[in-house]
């Protein structure tokens, strides 16, 4: 289960990527070139700049009218309910749980409608496959998630069928590469167990991945997540830590990142120092109820029974009556606490 949330996680930067463009610290461009150089229409680029910084300082609702807004506007474009796909999936991240999904499969459904229109009125140009490239992967990988492997499976090579075609139109188009590096990462490490060497491309892949993000400024922060989840694949979490740790110095008041740095330590066993990252997490943002189960997980895991079960409960008390992936695992181990 975990190999599966790494890859789907990961793969989620593909279409964080395409959908939203640069950092507020990236040089200044053109609001129609910070989505893609030229070819992205200026209204949207601008509307998801928009959102994008909304959504930086955890101000969802207002990025999500944004999204909403593009989506009545330009409703044979994809862009907007695309955005809203990974708004969502951000906010469940916060809490590594599944509790927008009724509204992810919404604005899912008016995404691939979006796109089915935009493939007969949309000029052929790299954006337009790269853009739709985005559109069908980032649903894919919500299903994935979810262990619905059909439709995931089917929008995922959609996607990638896209993105190639992107890419041989263009050469430069990093955008485009990012994403297939990601997929060859990722289909070469689920086949480490066929013997053949030339099916794996991971070194291709992870390759593709840095070359992004030192060719596009505003492809630098994605680029930096995906390596982190590839190289917490490859069970190398020292070099995973360091690309999380230079994100936490840049964005400080972003608890994702230190989600990431917390994981990557508690997965080579320093639980202690994990804990002070979901600490800081908890400081950030008290609603979240996803670190005080790992600080949980994490004193227990050092042997601090009486430290653990304070954390269970303080994360019973901030879930209050709301369904959690982690309710079930918290009450085994408050069981044994007691």
């Amino acid at each position: 289960m975990r190999m599966r949330k790494i890859k789907i996680i990961a793969a989620f930067s593909i279409v964080a990527a395409v959908s939203w463009p640069a950092r507020p610290e990236a040089p200044a461009v053109a609001p129609e070139q910070a989505i893609f150089p030229g070819q992205a229409d200026p209204r949207i680029s601008a509307g998801i700049i928009e959102a994008y910084n909304f959504a930086l300082n955890r101000q969802y609702d207002q990025a999500r009218d944004i999204c909403l807004q593009l989506g009545r506007e330009f409703p044979d474009n994809p862009a907007g309910p695309t955005g809203e796909t990974v708004l969502y999936q951000v906010m469940m991240i916060e809490n590594e749980d599944y509790t927008m999904d009724r509204e992810f499969r919404d604005a899912s459904a008016r995404a691939v409608a979006a796109a089915d229109r935009y493939v007969d009125k949309a000029p052929k140009n790299d954006w337009y496959y790269t853009l739709l490239g985005a559109a069908w992967g980032v649903q894919g990988i919500y299903f994935l998630r979810r262990d619905e492997y059909a439709p995931g499976a089917y929008y995922g090579v959609k996607g990638l069928y896209y993105m190639q075609t992107a890419e041989q139109m263009n050469e430069h188009n990093y955008e485009a590469r990012l994403g297939i590096g990601l997929y060859l990462y990722y289909r070469s490490a689920y086949a480490r167990f066929i013997p053949i060497p030339w099916l794996d491309q991971r070194e291709r892949g992870i390759k593709m991945v840095k070359e992004a993000g030192e060719h596009r400024p505003y492809l630098h922060e994605v680029s930096r997540i995906a390596l982190f989840y590839i190289y917490n694949n490859e069970k190398d979490y020292d070099r995973a830590f360091k690309y999380i740790d230079e994100l936490i110095a840049q964005r400080p008041e972003f608890p994702i990142f230190y989600h990431f740095a917390g994981r990557a330590l508690m997965n080579k066993g320093d639980y202690k120092d994990a804990a002070g990252y979901y600490l800081k997490m908890s400081e950030i943002d008290p609603a979240l109820y996803f670190p005080y189960y790992q600080l949980g997980v994490c004193e227990l895991n050092m042997g601090h029974k009486a430290e653990a079960k304070k954390w269970f409960e303080k994360f019973f008390a901030v879930l209050g009556d709301r369904d959690s992936v982690h309710r079930e695992s918290a009450e085994k181990y408050m069981r044994q606490l007691q």
